[in-house]
């Protein structure tokens, strides 16, 4: 895991590799594999609330969950 985070550099921030890292690589809402290449492109994939915040005000890493964009 620090050869990829290290192979990806700076293109990605500490907390979507940690997410993605902790979900088994995988968008929790689709249930399909996130890719590296994924990972690292901002139009595939974001970070989510999995309790929107707007109703839990709850932005806690435990509330954020990394999806696919199209999810």
């Amino acid at each position: 895991d620090k050869a990829i985070q290290e192979e990806l550099g700076q293109k990605i921030s500490r907390l979507k590799h940690r997410l993605w890292q902790q979900q088994g690589r995988t968008c929790l809402y689709s249930g399909l594999p996130i890719s590296p290449d994924d990972l690292v492109d901002d139009l595939k994939t974001q970070i989510d609330h999995a309790l929107p915040y707007r109703r839990s005000f709850d932005n806690s890493f435990n509330n954020k969950v990394l999806i696919f964009t199209e999810e």
